[in-house]
């Protein structure tokens, strides 16, 4: 396989899941969304918090 098609298989594959990500983050776009991302960001800080307390 030569470069250029190598390249263009790879930009068309990143163009699928740019697509298909958009897709995805438009089905779960609302409060919803928000909520579970405000969730996520508290754990990860809980979790941070935790593991420099046991570094301790």
């Amino acid at each position: 396989m030569k470069i250029e098609e190598l390249r263009k298989k790879v930009r068309e594959t990143t163009e699928k899941e740019l697509i298909q990500d958009a897709i995805r983050a438009r089905k779960f776009s609302g409060l919803s969304t928000l909520v579970q991302g405000l969730d996520l960001i508290d754990f990860a800080l809980q979790l941070k918090k935790t593991q420099s307390e046991r570094k301790q």
